[in-house]
């Protein structure tokens, strides 16, 4: 059972950097504008809202989403906890909990309100 796990997450080297260098870098009106922009964001997201959409009995997003921040940061993928990778996860959580009420919404649906909950608060 486990190999066939490994198995299923596994992907060629030349595959990774090609997937990688695909994603979007500028999610976000706050993204940085450099090279790697917010390229891990959609991890965060869609890990969160998996986790939420699978285990409906345990909340274990946020713990998970702590775990992957204090990882980065002991292993130093990252120098420091970048709180808006923890303020993605929250939408990620949202958008999982959102589609077991209703199967048609979009991830879209849910990114957009952290812009518009910063506009507003900024206003």
């Amino acid at each position: 059972m486990i190999s066939f796990f490994l198995l299923l997450l596994y992907q060629a080297y030349e595959i990774f950097l090609k997937k990688n260098k695909q994603l979007p870098r500028y999610l976000f009106f706050d993204s940085p504008e450099t090279e790697h922009g917010d390229v891990d964001k959609q991890a965060h997201f869609y890990g969160s809202a998996f986790i939420s959409y699978s285990i409906t009995i345990f909340d274990l997003g946020n713990l998970i989403g702590y775990f992957v921040e204090a990882f980065e940061e002991d292993f130093k993928v990252q120098s420091r906890i970048d709180t808006r990778d923890l303020d993605v996860n929250l939408y990620g959580k949202i958008f999982g909990e959102s589609l077991n009420i209703n199967t048609n919404t979009l991830p879209s649906h849910i990114m957009v309100i952290r812009s518009l909950r910063y506009f507003i608060f900024s206003l």
